[in-house]
């Protein structure tokens, strides 16, 4: 029978700051299209009131359009980290897949906060994922990979 591998953890990098750059700006613009607006209506001054209230509009279409397209591009980041019943697979912002078995893993390690390194025990390049992921500090992703490393090579079942 053959042996499909299946994932057994995944991970997602956080992406707060990234979401905060984009829901920032947005909401400014936003907010200032509503006082803009309603400057313009208290006004009732004929070319100011007009002014303030089309460039509040403009600001009102900008804002949500300029939120829409950062959340796009949002989305499109499709990076992640499994870990499968075979090993750990590390996708990136490229779109490239870097695979290391169980058994070609020599060690996981958190050097800093921001940072998890995987390295092979064949003296090969190791993994350096530049990443905080949601839920989990590296340090305990680097923990639970060596745990499950341990059970791997102890033929323990990873489900």
């Amino acid at each position: 029978m053959l042996h499909v591998p299946k994932a057994i953890e995944w991970y997602r990098p956080a992406m707060t700051r990234r979401m905060l750059r984009i829901v920032l700006p947005c909401s400014l613009l936003t907010l200032t299209a509503a006082l803009l607006i309603g400057g313009g209506v208290l006004v009732r001054d004929g070319g100011w009131s007009a002014t303030l209230v089309i460039v509040g509009v403009l600001f009102a279409i900008a804002g949500p359009t300029i939120a829409a397209y950062g959340v796009l591009k949002f989305l499109k980041h499709d990076v992640y980290l499994s870990l499968r019943t075979d090993g750990v697979q590390f996708h990136d912002e490229e779109g490239c897949d870097s695979f290391i078995r169980w058994s070609d893993l020599e060690e996981a390690a958190s050097p800093d906060p921001g940072t998890l390194e995987l390295r092979p025990d064949n003296g090969g390049a190791p993994l350096i994922v530049k990443e905080q992921f949601i839920g989990i500090a590296n340090a305990d992703l680097a923990a639970r990979i060596a745990e499950l490393h341990r059970k791997a090579l102890l033929g323990v079942p990873l489900r």
